[in-house]
């Protein structure tokens, strides 16, 4: 089969991927945001960012939970937590429990936290996490375990080549990580803070665009996901996540709300 054929084969497969309703691609477990910028497809990178406290890290792990949900192998990769840690916080999430609620009142919440617990356990075998510091890691743990999607949560944190400033690591990062994504075929979801140059004292203000923060990863990325929350006149956080989307070219989407419930959980408005 040459090049052309192989090609026209491929293309009527995904047409009649798309009149049968299987779109190729992993589906986020959120209707409006599959609507605003569609499955995540192989070797695709979405960004998802905002400011420090906003939610970047449990809308990542609702969306991870998603993912395993529906059967596939995800790898979460944290920069900040150990393996512990991180699976502690997830495990609460599922069992609808802030962390600081459960050593605060630990009899009042021990079988939600139980109950969270056996659920995350359950998806074990579909999601890995992993404690990594330098992009290498990533890419040689990625090939060794052959995962349907990769998560980085806080990819900034990132060395590469034995390099840690910022200002020389983020361009390498956002080049790098497009290359192994295309030749892997393997999305990528990144959590990332703004770009230090736009970081204020107020982490929960919704006055930044959407290009304000990460502008290599940003380039690289084919979607990006600005989280938004906004912060009360009494100190409280609002219970509303908002989203806003934007596509690699064709600028902003729109914006999805999501409800934050009790612990971590989110569900769109």
């Amino acid at each position: 089969m040459n090049y052309q054929e192989k090609l026209a084969t491929e293309l009527k497969e995904y047409q009649t991927q798309i009149l049968t309703g299987n779109v190729p691609g992993i589906s986020s477990g959120y209707t409006k945001l599959d609507r605003a910028v569609g499955k995540i497809e192989p070797g695709h990178i979405w960004l998802v960012g905002g400011k420090s406290g906003v939610g970047k890290t449990f809308f990542v792990q609702n969306l991870a939970h998603n993912y395993a949900s529906q059967g596939n192998k995800v790898i979460i990769f944290s920069t900040e937590l150990s393996v512990r840690a991180y699976a502690i916080r997830h495990g609460m999430m599922l069992g609808g429990v802030y962390k600081l609620q459960f050593e605060n009142d630990p009899t009042k919440y021990k079988d939600d936290v139980s109950r969270g617990f056996v659920a995350y356990l359950s998806l074990v075998q579909g999601l890995i996490i992993y404690s990594v510091t330098s992009l290498e890691e990533v890419i040689a743990t990625t090939v060794a375990e052959d995962p349907d999607i990769v998560m980085i949560d806080y990819i900034q944190e990132l060395s590469v080549d034995k390099q840690y400033s910022k200002a020389d690591t983020m361009p390498l990062i956002g080049a790098k990580l497009k290359e192994f994504a295309m030749v892997s075929g393997v999305p990528i979801i990144v959590a990332s803070q703004i770009k230090n140059s736009v970081l204020d004292s107020d982490a929960f203000t919704t006055n930044q665009t959407p290009f304000d923060y990460g502008k290599e990863l940003n380039n690289a990325a084919h979607n990006s996901i600005w989280l938004q929350r906004q912060k009360n006149d009494d100190g409280t956080v609002d219970s509303i996540l908002t989203a806003v989307v934007t596509k690699a070219r064709d600028g902003q989407l729109g914006s999805i709300d999501f409800e934050v419930l009790p612990g971590y959980k989110l569900e769109e408005l």
